[in-house]
């Protein structure tokens, strides 16, 4: 019981990485969004 628990533990601590990782990434996507937009919104001004 104790190799189970050790395990599922393990599995959640590299799920919780995983997803740290992905939150990450969604960040830095909004970031290139956001400049995306602010480059368009100059250009269609222009």
């Amino acid at each position: 019981m104790e190799e189970t628990l050790n395990s599922i533990l393990s599995e959640l601590q590299h799920l919780n990485k995983d997803q740290q990782e992905v939150m990450k990434g969604q960040k830095e996507l909004i970031g290139r969004i956001e400049s995306l937009e602010k480059g368009h919104k100059k250009l269609m001004t222009n």
